[in-house]
């Protein structure tokens, strides 16, 4: 995918605002520190999931930035792990260690479904 090649600075952690597609799904975009670009494909419970070009090794701090409806979120993590899911593409688990109660309900709308029926 040619936004996860792109250049390291690009827009990691300015204000510019994440315009990139992600993929069919639209999904969140996410930018590493590091770098790597990919997208938010699921969180539960305070553990995300990011898919993107780069593997990580379990126990890695990480700090991401997300592009959500109501702007960016960013984010700190400990890597639980990662796992290739195609040639150029790996999912990467993620515990989040600075969960605002403000960043939480933000993934919680995005990601988890009302299961009272209401």
């Amino acid at each position: 995918m040619p936004w996860v090649e792109r250049a390291r600075d690009e827009w990691m952690f300015t204000d510019e605002p994440m315009t990139e597609p992600t993929d069919e799904h639209d999904w969140p975009a996410a930018a590493f520190e590091d770098g790597s670009r990919g997208y938010a494909s699921g969180y539960s419970k305070g553990l995300l999931t990011v898919v993107c070009g780069r593997a990580y090794p379990p126990g890695r701090p990480l700090s991401l930035r997300l592009q959500m409806a109501d702007g960016p979120v960013s984010l700190s993590a400990r890597c639980i792990g990662s796992r290739r899911t195609s040639e150029e593409r790996f999912d990467v688990r993620m515990r989040l260690t600075n969960l605002t109660r403000a960043a939480r309900v933000a993934l919680e709308a995005r990601f988890c479904r009302d299961v009272s029926g209401e």
